[in-house]
């Protein structure tokens, strides 16, 4: 270092510049040319809500299909919100009766068709047969586990739809959707006139109907033994199937009413 700074005797030698220490920004990268690349497609859409039209009395009805663990959800969030009575149709593609109505008649909202009468009527024939007798005993019925959740639905295979069925009450569904009048299932008449007087009485509302089977819903269960079992002969007398081929008591089937949200109805096919 010393010799460098006195330089060399003789031949001259240059001078080197002296060193600095300014710090020199890197020079930018080159930007490599553009590469003409395949064109990718834009992402596709989410898939759109899949919509099924059925026939009712009234006319066309559109359906939007839910998965089978949101229809209950959406189904609570929604009835206070439309114009009509909101359902859940389950199965409906086996289901020929929600598409034939030329088979029944235009049902009326006008007051014509004496629903009151007609149930006053089913009822007795059922005390002329002495069908109370099976009428299960009060005392003996104690609350099991109440049914907080649609059956149909339980096992999440079910296809589901929601539609707003366009009646002022929501007890005349079945007789817009011509579910009755066909094989073990009552008269579309005889069943409304149930619907209108659980309706009336308890506030039990159709919310699920499907190829043979009929859910309600009660915001407040019933509580009390001695109703319960009144209301358990009433469903016996008009769904066999849910003692013959269900429950198998009435006790049971009272029991089974006692604090529960839903009422089951299955008739077999």
């Amino acid at each position: 270092m010393l010799k460098w700074l006195q330089g060399k005797k003789g031949k001259e030698e240059p001078v080197a510049a002296p060193v600095t220490h300014a710090v020199t920004q890197p020079a930018p990268l080159a930007q490599p040319q553009a590469q003409r690349q395949p064109q990718t497609p834009a992402p596709a859409p989410a898939a759109p809500q899949k919509v099924r039209m059925v026939s009712m009395l009234t006319g066309p009805l559109a359906l939007k299909q839910f998965a089978p663990n949101q229809a209950q959800a959406q189904w609570l969030s929604l009835r206070g919100r439309v114009n009509g009575a909101l359902i859940i149709f389950a199965d409906i593609e086996p289901h020929s009766e929600l598409r034939e109505p030329e088979a029944h008649a235009v049902p009326t909202e006008t007051g014509t068709v004496d629903y009151d009468a007609i149930l006053s009527n089913h009822k007795q024939k059922l005390t002329d047969s002495n069908f109370d007798r099976h009428r299960p005993v009060a005392e003996t019925l104690a609350a099991g586990e109440p049914a907080k959740e649609f059956f149909t639905l339980k096992g999440g295979e079910a296809t589901t739809h929601l539609g707003v069925v366009p009646v002022k009450e929501p007890w005349r569904v079945v007789s817009n959707a011509t579910f009755g009048s066909w094989e073990r299932i009552a008269d579309d008449d005889i069943v409304t006139a149930h619907l209108k007087s659980w309706y009336e009485k308890y506030g039990a509302t159709p919310a699920l109907l499907g190829p043979g089977h009929l859910e309600l819903w009660l915001d407040k269960p019933v509580v009390d033994p001695e109703l319960a079992a009144d209301l358990a002969l009433e469903m016996f007398s008009l769904c066999p199937d849910i003692i013959d081929e269900g429950v198998e008591t009435t006790e049971a089937l009272a029991i089974s009413i006692l604090g529960a949200h839903v009422w089951y109805f299955w008739w077999d096919q």
